[in-house]
């Protein structure tokens, strides 16, 4: 191999890696400026009450592509989580990404939801937002349950929340089917409990059975 040879190829090799590292660096400076991405608000009622300890969740969906009639379900992972202040106010840190499917923000629902006074607020797709400016401001407005109008006139005339048949209407909302027995009892049926009251007083609740499933073979 001749010198002319010898050097060109140490030309290139020192221009390889000087390029190695310009790219190196490169990509450091890139991850280093990602944007941390940020979801805030308020979740408040009808009349603008901030609404606290609501469960906030951010999640990141991911749609399956398939033919008609083979349709899967979509795959999700949640990013962020968090519950509102006294206030209503919630802060959501998404990290830096990257995402690559839809960022779907969630408000309420859950076992500690109050079905009874509350309706659960649909989902808020922020994916275009967060492609735009990567710090949103989503509030949540949280509309009245449907009924809860009904619910609140019955515990009026019940005297109040606080009474034996206001704390059942205001826990499990208007029963199914009520009943005055033979010794002038009344019974509050509901899906999975009764209450029996004489004139004020709460003098009994008892369990119902779950309604039994009924197969495909029974039902045919």
């Amino acid at each position: 191999m001749s010198a002319l040879s010898q050097i060109r190829r140490r030309r290139l090799g020192a221009a390889l890696l000087v390029g190695g590292l310009l790219s190196a660096g490169s990509l450091f400076s890139l991850a280093a400026d990602a944007p941390a991405y940020v979801v805030e608000g308020q979740v408040f009622d009808e009349a603008g009450q901030g609404l606290a300890t609501v469960t906030v969740v951010a999640v990141e969906r991911f749609e399956h592509l398939t033919l008609p009639g083979m349709e899967r379900p979509a795959r999700e992972q949640v990013i962020a989580r968090a519950r509102t202040d006294a206030a209503g106010f919630y802060r959501l840190d998404l990290g830096t990404g990257p995402f690559r499917g839809r960022i779907v923000l969630r408000v309420g629902g859950g076992s500690g939801w109050d079905r009874v006074r509350y309706a659960v607020p649909a989902e808020k797709n922020l994916t275009g937002e967060l492609r735009r400016r990567p710090r949103v401001v989503a509030n949540c407005r949280v509309e009245d349950a449907v009924g809860w109008a009904e619910v609140e006139h019955a515990i009026a005339r019940a005297g109040g929340p606080q009474t034996r048949r206001g704390r059942v209407l205001r826990r499990h909302g208007l029963p199914l089917e009520t009943r005055t027995t033979e010794d002038g009892a009344v019974e509050w049926h509901y899906p999975r409990v009764t209450y029996v009251f004489r004139g004020d007083s709460l003098v009994e609740s008892r369990p119902e059975p779950a309604p039994r499933q009924v197969s495909r073979k029974e039902a045919s």
